[in-house]
């Protein structure tokens, strides 16, 4: 499996006790991030959370499928993992996200929300390591396709521009040593086992 070099670590508000799982919409973003965090005894968490994704049809309704303020829930959903993070970190503990700052940005900049980027790089935890998964188009497809979520199905029409938004996003130091996972068939867990390597080899190199 090809996997990119890491990028410098960011200077500041870096938690090397907390990794994150970034990817389009398709990826299998939540199952890897729950194998890495079993692995490592660490928390599992995942932008938004289960309770508030059992909500989504309902706030759907309420607000409509192409609203600001639909979209403003993101960020909201956003700071509320953002929050049990810090909690978790407080207490010691290591935590595993999926689907954290860069998924909130694409989605806000493919929706042309006002949003500035830096108010929320100064207010939530930066993780040291942030890993992008980047499946094929029809592995992608096919796996929306079998979603229930009719945004999944409208995301078919936005991948470019999706996958533009997204490398740009990590580009940034916020987003600590950044390193891009091609896959086509692997299983979450052998998608973890990979994870955990590039986990090692960084914590290697920041010793």
């Amino acid at each position: 499996m090809p996997v990119s070099p890491c990028a410098p670590l960011s200077p500041n508000r870096t938690s090397n006790q907390l990794i994150v799982i970034e990817g389009l919409p398709g990826t299998p973003t939540r199952e890897v991030a729950r194998e890495v965090a079993t692995h490592l005894g660490a928390i599992a968490m995942s932008t938004p959370d289960e309770a508030i994704r059992d909500a989504q049809p309902t706030l759907d309704t309420l607000f409509g499928a192409r609203s600001s303020a639909r979209e403003l829930t993101r960020l909201a959903t956003l700071l509320h993992t953002a929050e049990r993070i810090d909690d978790a970190l407080i207490h010691g503990k290591r935590v595993v996200v999926s689907n954290y700052l860069a998924s909130a940005l694409w989605r806000c900049h493919l929706s042309r929300l006002p949003i500035h980027p830096t108010t929320l790089r100064h207010t939530i935890a930066a993780p040291s390591l942030t890993v992008a998964l980047d499946m094929p188009v029809m592995l992608r497809t096919r796996r929306l396709l079998r979603s229930d979520d009719p945004e999944d199905h409208a995301s078919l029409f936005y991948a470019a521009p999706q996958l533009d938004a997204l490398r740009r996003e990590l580009q940034h130091p916020f987003h600590g040593a950044v390193s891009w996972l091609h896959t086509a068939d692997e299983s979450p867990a052998q998608l973890a086992a990979h994870i955990l390597h590039l986990d090692h080899l960084h914590t290697a190199r920041a010793s």
